[in-house]
């Protein structure tokens, strides 16, 4: 049987999860980190995968989040079993991509003139696939880690060799997207694993200058949400710094609020104002401004986004209740 605690986790990060690998950008990665000129890019899969590849992933992306709702054990067990086995013949594919992929840079001289446009774009566009069939094999085992819901020795030996894997890629690409992204990654990871000051050390590093590219500006705001994410674990629970932090990114990045990272920034705003407005320790009058930011902002939200609209019903019910009188103020019976 799954504990409380991790089933709470578990739903709290379900759909932070559904983000991870098929909302990475596609990216030159020929682009400086710090390049301020890059073309506008998609949040999008990896569109560099076989077709059978990408669809399978996004099949098991899918049916991970379904294993939780699942209270039949044999059966759980039976759907993590197949999970795993075609997380298996995903990742053999794209290791068969990436050695073909290799054979091709190969064959690349070591410099190539400025002129010779033509040749330097194709080796462009084969480091682009390298790189993103490097960051899809770093993240199958993160995702196979997510199907071992009551086998926690499992889940982080596979969490940490995702780490691993997205560590050398960060190592080999920092100056590039696609290394800060694995980094970005990596600390998903030590989230994971429950190494939340790690995690923050990561999300911390990667709030440095923005850039300007739609790709940076990106990460910056995944960064932001899984920073948020962090502090609002009962292991912190700076619900204040979270307020503070989502309601200042709103004020100057409206425009992206709408995004797959804006959007779960809204959501942990709306987590910590609900948190603040149950902590009996706070004069009535300001837990009841609280609580009514969290309704507002909730509001809107499920409004706007399909994504969280479950979790915002459910928040806006309880604070409805608890604004009624109807709930007791106490923080350890929020569902998250």
């Amino acid at each position: 049987m799954i504990t409380q605690i991790k089933t709470t986790t578990w739903r709290n990060s379900a759909v932070v999860l559904a983000a991870l690998l098929f909302c990475l950008p596609v990216f030159a990665e020929t682009e400086p980190a710090s390049g301020a000129n890059a073309a506008p890019t998609s949040e999008t899969a990896p569109q560099d995968q076989s077709p059978d590849a990408t669809t399978r992933l996004q099949e098991v992306q899918t049916r991970i989040d379904q294993l939780k709702d699942e209270s039949d054990e044999a059966a759980r067990n039976s759907a993590a079993d197949k999970i795993r086995d075609d997380i298996k013949e995903c990742r053999q594919e794209l290791s068969d991509q990436l050695d073909g992929l290799l054979e091709q840079w190969k064959t690349f001289p070591s410099f190539i003139a400025p002129e010779e446009e033509a040749l330097r774009a194709e080796r462009s566009k084969v480091e682009s696939r390298l790189l993103k069939v490097k960051l899809a094999l770093a993240q199958a085992p993160f995702w196979e880690a997510q199907t071992h819901l009551n086998d926690e020795n499992s889940r982080k030996k596979l969490l940490q060799q995702s780490a691993d894997e997205l560590e050398k890629i960060h190592q080999a690409h920092r100056s590039q997207v696609a290394g800060l992204y694995a980094r970005l990654l990596q600390g998903k990871c030590f989230e994971e694993m429950g190494d939340v000051r790690i995690a923050l050390g990561i999300y911390e590093e990667l709030l440095g200058p923005e850039g300007q590219s739609p790709t940076l500006l990106n990460l910056h705001d995944r960064a932001l949400h899984y920073r948020l994410i962090c502090l609002n674990r009962d292991v912190r629970r700076d619900y204040k710094l979270v307020q503070l932090e989502a309601e200042k990114w709103l004020e100057t990045a409206e425009a992206r609020s709408n995004s797959a990272a804006g959007l779960g920034i809204r959501w942990e705003l709306c987590r910590a104002l609900e948190s603040l407005g149950s902590n009996r320790t706070t004069e009535e009058a300001e837990r009841t401004a609280y609580l009514e930011s969290a309704l507002e902002y909730a509001e809107t939200l499920n409004h706007e986004s399909d994504t969280y609209k479950a979790a915002t019903s459910a928040l806006i019910d309880r604070i409805q209740q608890r604004l009624d009188g109807k709930q007791p103020e106490d923080k350890d019976a929020i569902s998250t």
